[in-house]
């Protein structure tokens, strides 16, 4: 979606142009845009230095990818540190964590629309079936069994406050990526759950 333009900055070359500013994959942030000077794609918004994408529902063969621009270290063409900047860990920690915890809240209201679909399919199914009206019923109540993606945001945030303290700047990266496999573990343990209450039908 075309929500208007807005100024962008390069994290190659640090050309500050004008962009169009689009929707990127259903989700308040923006696309990146090629910047004019050096043809390079790693650019964003000026203000806002965290680009986020979720490639749909994550699944265990998806994952999150997360790239981190302003605030940390500028990388040349050659990935050589040129300039490090005044960090602000506090503004860093507070941006990771409302990234973070959005992706997260994608992740649980998307595992729970796809169990409502489901769960929808599953009872018309069962009131199909040629058995008794209690039978149906229990059966009915075993697919309302909702299992949870269960992550601590107070974890979260306490592993963040650590990397604030200890002004630890590629630690924000490293827990990116600490993120993405809890994350994950967590839907395979939901899916998990849900297929063992699935798999206890008897029709």
């Amino acid at each position: 979606m075309f929500r208007g333009f807005t100024q962008f900055v390069c994290d190659d070359c640090g050309h500050k142009f004008t962009g169009p500013d689009m929707e990127w994959m259903c989700t308040v942030y923006p696309a990146p845009v090629k910047c004019p000077k050096c043809d390079g794609w790693h650019t964003y918004p000026s203000g806002f230095h965290v680009c986020l994408p979720l490639d749909g529902f994550i699944s265990t063969a998806g994952g999150v990818a997360v790239a981190c621009g302003a605030g940390l270290w500028a990388i040349d063409r050659n990935k050589k540190p040129v300039v490090q900047r005044d960090v602000a860990f506090y503004k860093v920690t507070s941006h990771y964590y409302k990234s973070l915890s959005d992706i997260f809240k994608h992740v649980t209201n998307s595992w729970t629309d796809s169990l409502v679909e489901l769960k929808s399919k599953l009872k018309a199914e069962i009131m199909q079936q040629n058995i008794s009206e209690e039978e149906k019923n229990s059966a009915i109540q075993s697919v309302l069994t909702t299992s949870v993606v269960d992550l601590s945001m107070a974890d979260l945030s306490s592993k963040l406050g650590k990397i604030e303290r200890d002004h630890d700047e590629e630690g924000y990266k490293r827990f990116v990526s600490i993120f993405e496999k809890k994350c994950i573990e967590a839907i395979n343990n939901a899916f998990d759950e849900q297929k063992a209450v699935y798999e206890r039908l008897q029709f």
